[in-house]
């Protein structure tokens, strides 16, 4: 299972996580900032289409330093997922998992000055919709990942939203379909993509398999109000792989 860090503050009231079976995973490591103010999203989801607004604020003493990566854990890791908020420190534990031989993916949904040493760092970068075309100053979407490909010789993956994912595999590029739902709320559905990916990566499925399990947790994660909440278990996507 993949080792994620979480930061805690040390209000009591912060550590209330509901928790069920599905295809999240519990944390195993924490560190602690005394004194700091919770992280808080505000979330403004439109009623007709489910999209949504992030509006949120982060304690600048959360940020994750790169001596803080648990090398420990990564060395003992299946797989290691980064993000790109504290990219230094990503940058940091993604060439650690790389140097250990595992695993390493991403979710890159912004663009900056370190943006290219993260991709470089990961062994599966794995992109929002509109960070390739910036990346590489080309719309179509296959077109980017086949420019990013000279730079990167890994599995490179992009999320579409409603035109589902595209992954370029060496040379082979595979698109999978969105499943069609009618969305409620689209706050989380890329963490619960990348989720989805990482449970049929590490389950040793093909590919194509992958991407269509990934699109369906996504898919069950926007008829459902809520970040947390629309995390969906292992038979919801089951049931939605059943559907089609």
């Amino acid at each position: 299972m993949h080792q994620p860090i979480e930061f805690r503050n040390s209000d009591p009231e912060s550590h209330n996580v509901h928790s069920r079976p599905s295809i999240a995973k519990a944390w195993n490591f924490m560190l602690t900032r005394q004194g700091a103010t919770n992280q808080f999203a505000v979330i403004l989801v439109d009623e007709t289409t489910g999209e949504r607004i992030v509006l949120w604020d982060r304690d600048e003493r959360l940020a994750l330093q790169p001596h803080e990566v648990p090398a420990d854990l990564i060395a003992h890791a299946r797989l290691l997922h980064v993000d790109d908020v504290d990219q230094a420190a990503a940058i940091a534990a993604a060439r650690q998992g790389r140097a250990a031989g595992i695993f390493v993916t991403s979710d890159i949904d912004r663009l900056t000055d370190l943006t290219p040493e993260l991709v470089s760092a990961v062994t599966i970068p794995m992109f929002a919709e509109h960070v390739p075309p910036a990346l590489t100053g080309l719309d179509d979407p296959e077109e980017a990942l086949r420019a990013l490909r000279r730079e990167h010789d890994g599995l490179l993956v992009v999320t579409l939203g409603t035109r589902g994912a595209l992954a370029l595999d060496g040379d082979r590029a595979i698109r999978s379909p969105a499943f069609t739902v009618d969305a409620v709320d689209t706050t989380g559905a890329g963490d619960v993509f990348r989720a989805g990916f990482i449970h049929g990566l590490l389950s040793g499925w093909p590919l194509e398999r992958v991407l269509r399990f990934a699109n369906a947790a996504a898919a069950v994660s926007c008829t459902r109000l809520g970040a947390l909440s629309g995390i969906p278990s292992l038979a919801d996507v089951d049931a939605m792989l059943t559907r089609g």
